[in-house]
């Protein structure tokens, strides 16, 4: 079994997103983790103290976390752990995937002028599909499938933020 992981394993070196909740950092793993080597980057998603503060937000965490481990899909986030941060807030811990929003690809090829290939969206398309009856068959719905949730990596497109996820047993 692995050692579980602590604040003090992680090295945030940059922040990649920010939306309602909270903020989303790039970290260097300390030592390794899972599967994962040493010196290996990770997402590291800190919420808003006053969003901790909303009735059942830590089961929604709870639920972010465990849907993320649980359902295992190419196409899906991963959620690696939970770690109390600094301040003794949850920070959820995640694969980090290198690419580009669906939202900021799609402006940056508006801006441009230049339409989405018609292969690629299906590839985007099919993938969040993937991803989406991955979580349907375990009897859970994302709720909040948007351009901005969905990352554009070499290895395909990703759905991100579980945070909203409702199964049979939530809202």
């Amino acid at each position: 079994m692995a050692v579980p992981l602590k604040w003090s394993d992680l090295c945030l070196t940059r922040e990649v997103g920010s939306g309602q909740a909270g903020t989303v950092w790039v970290a260097k793993l300390k030592r390794a983790y899972l599967r994962l080597e040493k010196d290996s980057q990770v997402a590291v998603k800190l919420f808003r103290p006053w969003v901790l503060e909303q009735p059942g937000q830590y089961e929604r965490i709870y639920r972010e976390l465990e849907t993320g481990r649980h359902v295992v899909h190419p196409n899906l986030v991963r959620t690696l752990g939970l770690v109390a941060d600094e301040r003794s807030l949850p920070a959820l811990v995640m694969e980090y995937y290198d690419g580009e929003s669906l939202q900021e690809y799609l402006a940056r090829n508006r801006e441009a002028g230049d339409p989405i290939d018609f292969d690629k969206a299906l590839d985007i398309v099919a993938g969040v599909a993937g991803a989406l009856k991955a979580l349907h068959d375990n009897g859970i719905i994302h709720r909040d499938v948007k351009p901005g949730n969905i990352m554009l990596t070499p290895s395909g497109s990703i759905l991100m933020d579980l945070g909203v996820v409702a199964t049979e047993h939530s809202a």
